[in-house]
Protein backbone atom coordinates (compact mmCIF):
# COMPACT_ATOMS: atom_id res chain seq x y z
CA UNK A 1 0.00 0.00 0.00
CA UNK A 2 1.33 3.45 -0.90
CA UNK A 3 2.27 5.78 1.94
CA UNK A 4 0.93 9.31 1.37
CA UNK A 5 2.79 11.08 4.18
CA UNK A 6 6.13 10.19 5.70
CA UNK A 7 9.28 11.95 6.87
CA UNK A 8 11.33 9.47 4.81
CA UNK A 9 11.20 8.11 1.29
CA UNK A 10 12.54 4.71 0.31
CA UNK A 11 13.66 4.98 -3.30
CA UNK A 12 14.61 1.70 -4.99
CA UNK A 13 17.10 1.85 -7.86
CA UNK A 14 18.28 -0.98 -10.07
CA UNK A 15 22.04 -1.59 -9.99
CA UNK A 16 23.43 -4.51 -11.94
CA UNK A 17 20.35 -6.66 -11.52
CA UNK A 18 20.10 -5.88 -7.79
CA UNK A 19 17.86 -3.39 -6.03
CA UNK A 20 19.57 -0.78 -3.87
CA UNK A 21 17.26 1.25 -1.66
CA UNK A 22 18.20 4.84 -1.00
CA UNK A 23 16.51 6.24 2.12
CA UNK A 24 16.01 9.98 1.92
CA UNK A 25 14.35 12.55 4.10
CA UNK A 26 11.42 14.36 2.56
CA UNK A 27 12.89 17.48 0.90
CA UNK A 28 11.19 20.81 1.35
CA UNK A 29 9.45 22.44 -1.58
CA UNK A 30 12.16 25.12 -1.54
CA UNK A 31 14.93 22.50 -1.75
CA UNK A 32 13.26 20.84 -4.73
CA UNK A 33 12.70 24.20 -6.39
CA UNK A 34 16.34 25.19 -5.94
CA UNK A 35 17.48 21.83 -7.29
CA UNK A 36 15.25 22.11 -10.34
CA UNK A 37 16.47 25.63 -11.09
CA UNK A 38 20.15 24.69 -10.67
CA UNK A 39 20.06 21.96 -13.31
CA UNK A 40 20.67 24.44 -16.14
CA UNK A 41 22.47 27.78 -16.48
CA UNK A 42 21.78 30.39 -19.11
CA UNK A 43 24.66 32.58 -20.24
CA UNK A 44 24.51 34.87 -23.26
CA UNK A 45 21.44 33.08 -24.61
CA UNK A 46 23.12 29.69 -24.33
CA UNK A 47 21.87 26.95 -22.06
CA UNK A 48 24.49 24.94 -20.17
CA UNK A 49 23.52 21.68 -18.52
CA UNK A 50 24.54 21.23 -14.88
CA UNK A 51 22.60 17.98 -14.44
CA UNK A 52 25.62 15.91 -13.43
CA UNK A 53 26.60 18.40 -10.74
CA UNK A 54 23.13 19.39 -9.49
CA UNK A 55 21.74 15.87 -9.03
CA UNK A 56 24.43 14.56 -6.63
CA UNK A 57 24.49 17.90 -4.75
CA UNK A 58 20.75 17.66 -4.13
CA UNK A 59 20.66 14.00 -3.11
CA UNK A 60 23.65 14.37 -0.77
CA UNK A 61 21.56 16.89 1.19
CA UNK A 62 18.61 14.54 1.68
CA UNK A 63 20.17 11.05 1.77
CA UNK A 64 19.93 9.40 5.19
CA UNK A 65 20.96 5.81 4.48
CA UNK A 66 21.32 3.13 1.83
CA UNK A 67 20.34 -0.55 1.92
CA UNK A 68 21.73 -3.51 -0.02
CA UNK A 69 25.02 -1.83 -0.95
CA UNK A 70 28.59 -2.92 -0.30
CA UNK A 71 32.13 -1.64 -0.76
CA UNK A 72 35.55 -3.24 -0.93
CA UNK A 73 37.85 -2.20 1.91
CA UNK A 74 41.56 -1.50 1.50
CA UNK A 75 42.20 -5.05 2.72
CA UNK A 76 39.97 -6.53 0.00
CA UNK A 77 37.08 -7.37 2.32
CA UNK A 78 33.51 -6.81 1.12
CA UNK A 79 31.66 -4.77 3.73
CA UNK A 80 28.14 -3.32 3.93
CA UNK A 81 27.83 0.31 2.86
CA UNK A 82 25.34 2.36 4.85
CA UNK A 83 25.12 5.34 7.19
CA UNK A 84 26.70 3.29 9.98
CA UNK A 85 29.77 2.46 7.87
CA UNK A 86 32.92 3.79 9.48
CA UNK A 87 35.84 3.85 7.08
CA UNK A 88 39.34 3.46 8.47
CA UNK A 89 42.08 5.89 7.45
CA UNK A 90 43.46 3.13 5.23
CA UNK A 91 40.03 2.65 3.58
CA UNK A 92 39.73 6.41 3.02
CA UNK A 93 43.17 6.59 1.35
CA UNK A 94 42.43 3.48 -0.73
CA UNK A 95 39.06 4.80 -1.94
CA UNK A 96 40.51 8.25 -2.64
CA UNK A 97 43.24 6.71 -4.80
CA UNK A 98 40.74 4.52 -6.68
CA UNK A 99 38.24 7.32 -7.29
CA UNK A 100 40.78 10.08 -7.93
CA UNK A 101 39.12 12.44 -5.45
CA UNK A 102 39.01 13.00 -1.71
CA UNK A 103 36.87 10.45 0.15
CA UNK A 104 35.76 11.55 3.61
CA UNK A 105 32.73 9.39 4.44
CA UNK A 106 30.44 6.60 3.28
CA UNK A 107 28.56 9.11 1.10
CA UNK A 108 31.64 9.60 -1.05
CA UNK A 109 31.62 5.91 -2.02
CA UNK A 110 28.18 6.14 -3.62
CA UNK A 111 28.45 6.48 -7.41
CA UNK A 112 27.05 9.63 -9.00
CA UNK A 113 24.84 7.45 -11.20
CA UNK A 114 23.01 6.27 -8.06
CA UNK A 115 22.52 9.87 -6.93
CA UNK A 116 21.22 10.74 -10.40
CA UNK A 117 18.70 7.88 -10.33
CA UNK A 118 17.32 9.20 -7.04
CA UNK A 119 17.30 12.84 -8.16
CA UNK A 120 15.32 12.01 -11.30
CA UNK A 121 12.40 11.03 -9.04
CA UNK A 122 12.11 14.70 -8.10
CA UNK A 123 12.47 16.16 -11.58
CA UNK A 124 9.60 17.43 -13.70
CA UNK A 125 9.77 14.51 -16.11
CA UNK A 126 10.41 11.84 -13.50
CA UNK A 127 8.82 8.48 -14.32
CA UNK A 128 6.01 7.38 -12.04
CA UNK A 129 6.81 4.83 -9.37
CA UNK A 130 4.93 1.97 -10.97
CA UNK A 131 5.10 -0.44 -8.05
CA UNK A 132 4.23 2.13 -5.40
CA UNK A 133 7.31 1.36 -3.30
CA UNK A 134 8.97 4.77 -3.64
CA UNK A 135 7.63 6.04 -0.33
Amino acid sequence: MALALSSKQRIPISVGGETVTMICRQPTAKEVSIFLSQRFETKRNKIKSRLYEARPEFVRKILLDVENAQYESAGGEIRPLNAQSVLSEEDLRHASALLGRQVESWLDLIPDSWFSAVAMRFEDAAPDDEDGEGN
